[in-house]
């Protein structure tokens, strides 16, 4: 587990150090902000509060998330921690430490919430992440996470098109990381025209707005936006995908109540610890 683990802080390390500080900007929008969108404000918005980022990467949430008047501390394994403090140094409410989450440096019942978005699903042992951010979170606060989803619900052609793209996984998971970033930049107008020019334009249509929404790469124009996920996506050694049933499962193990489950993208699902 140790190799994998090292594997992943590595690749990830290698990603923050090229798109940490450009994350930041006005301008590049997260698919993080509109799990948001999702879960009710109140869970993770209140003077006093305390919230825990697992996987904190450039910051960018922390800050967004800080807004709503909780204080946040991160945790991240990379080794572009350094980044990520910059990125934060002028907000008086984050805090940024570089740790593992399967040994967080926190007591437990500390925090009023805590939230992993697209990173447990990188981990060797997932659920067990997950349980140790649980601990750390009081009783009657919320846990928040994204998951990768399997595509069970999806149709023949996205479920082939993910089989393909696994397969492409296999070869890029062994690239250096500067080998993949360049094939990334190459791979990037590619998906410019075939899915976010397509999303533009469909999305304004009624009969196809529906299609619309299942376009991959649909949120941005941006081709370092584009670069950056692509990135992200091919990689990390290790992905696992659930499908509703198992996201639920993990917070009905942990014993949480208000269990919510959503679609977008993938599965971001919270619940309440009791």
């Amino acid at each position: 587990m140790d190799k994998m683990i090292n594997e992943t802080r590595k690749k990830f390390s290698f990603g923050w150090a090229k798109f940490a500080a450009k994350e930041v900007g006005r301008d590049w929008y997260k698919d993080s902000f509109s799990y948001l969108n999702y879960i009710p404000r109140w869970v993770y918005s209140g003077e006093g509060k305390i919230g825990l980022d697992v996987g904190c990467g450039s910051g960018t949430d922390m800050m967004h998330i800080s807004q709503y008047g909780a204080r946040m501390v991160g945790i991240d394994i990379s080794d572009s921690i350094a980044i990520t403090r910059r990125n934060t140094k002028c907000s008086g409410c984050i805090h940024v430490t570089q740790a593992n989450v399967y040994e967080l440096p926190f007591r437990d019942d500390v925090f009023d919430f805590a939230y992993s978005f697209g990173v447990l699903h990188h981990l060797p042992e997932p659920e067990k992440a997950f349980r140790s951010v649980c601990n750390k979170v009081k009783k009657g606060g919320y846990v928040i996470v994204y998951l990768y989803e399997d595509f069970a619900e999806r149709t023949a052609l996205e479920r082939y098109l993910l089989k393909t793209v696994n397969s492409l996984r296999v070869i890029t998971t062994k690239m250096p990381a500067w080998l993949l970033h360049l094939l990334c930049i190459l791979m990037s107008p590619l998906v410019f025209i075939f899915c976010c020019v397509p999303y533009q334009v469909f999305k304004r249509i009624p009969l196809t707005k529906k299609l619309a929404e299942r376009i991959p790469f649909r949120h941005t124009t941006r081709l370092d936006c584009i670069v950056s996920d692509l990135y992200d996506r091919f990689s990390p050694p290790i992905e696992m995908r659930y499908n509703k049933e198992e996201a639920r499962a993990w917070f009905e193990r942990a014993g949480f109540g208000d269990i919510n489950v959503v679609n977008y993208r993938g599965w971001v699902a919270w619940g309440k610890k009791r």
